[in-house]
């Protein structure tokens, strides 16, 4: 019951910590304003930090064997390996790469290749406080917190509550509805319930794929974030490519392709 708990706790701490005894300059501030993201920053990477200590010292196994189970340690994870968690990683990226194929494909084909745009995309994408936010810091502290932390604490849990707890991860992102009402407060509650909605419903369902990874690659939880990481950059799939209807065939062609190729990559050892 108290690994339950304290999972839970490690769950809820990452929102909290973003809320919990705010200044007013930062209450009315929108969440991507800068000073917002700096201080979320600081205090998520402080919550991960408290739990990094934490884990060892209550995890139901002893220090060393909770570290492994975390997995952040090339190497120190379940695989043994440092070999094993490299192929791990790069087998990841393979799975979800043949996922986004047609977006990548869209992607490509939309900006002709335009090497200014593509730097340009790079630079929004990685240097700028909301790219860095996006796809760097999240992947990093989500996945730590989300699966290193509350899949160590539920290492001797039965498989169902394992494949449960991403409904933590999925209530993890709620606010972010509360917050686009609050910042539009004309907007219709019913396109805000439907918003909150899909993303609860979308970030449980990739909860559980981000746990699978982890349990599959033996607690490597790199995997972990190189799939968070893939998913926040290419984002949903979109509908249809802006182009003539050949470039679509194309789309849809690598799209399904890529879907069947990722359901036998994910299925295979």
């Amino acid at each position: 019951m108290l690994p339950t708990l304290l999972a839970a706790l490690a769950g809820s701490s990452y929102v909290g910590a973003i809320y919990w005894s705010r200044s007013p300059e930062i209450k009315r501030r929108d969440r991507d304003d800068p000073r917002v993201i700096a201080h979320r920053i600081k205090r998520i990477s402080a919550v991960c930090l408290v739990w990094l200590v934490l884990v060892p010292l209550t995890a139901p196994m002893s220090a060393r064997s909770s570290v492994r189970s975390m997995g952040f340690i090339p190497g120190f994870t379940n695989n043994y390996s440092f070999t094993a968690d490299v192929m791990g990683l790069l087998k990841a990226i393979r799975t979800i790469g043949a996922l986004y194929l047609g977006t990548i494909f869209a992607y490509f084909y939309q900006s002709k290749l335009d090497v200014a745009a593509f730097i340009d995309d790079v630079y929004i994408n990685f240097f700028t406080f909301q790219g860095y936010r996006d796809h760097i810091f999240a992947p990093l502290t989500e996945e730590f917190v989300y699966r290193s932390v509350v899949l160590t604490y539920l290492a001797k849990s039965s498989p169902v509550v394992v494949y449960a707890s991403p409904l933590l991860f999925g209530l993890a992102h709620l606010h972010h509805a509360w917050e686009v009402r609050r910042h539009h407060p004309k907007m219709p509650w019913t396109i805000v319930w439907a918003q909150a909605a899909f993303q609860l419903v979308y970030t449980t369902v990739f909860g559980m794929l981000s746990t699978y990874f982890f349990r599959k690659y033996h607690h490597n939880v790199w995997t972990c974030v190189a799939l968070h990481f893939l998913c926040n950059l290419l984002q949903f799939p979109p509908a249809s490519v802006d182009g003539p209807l050949y470039a679509n065939i194309i789309y849809y062609v690598l799209s399904v392709w890529g879907f069947a190729r990722f359901v036998v990559l994910l299925r295979s050892a």
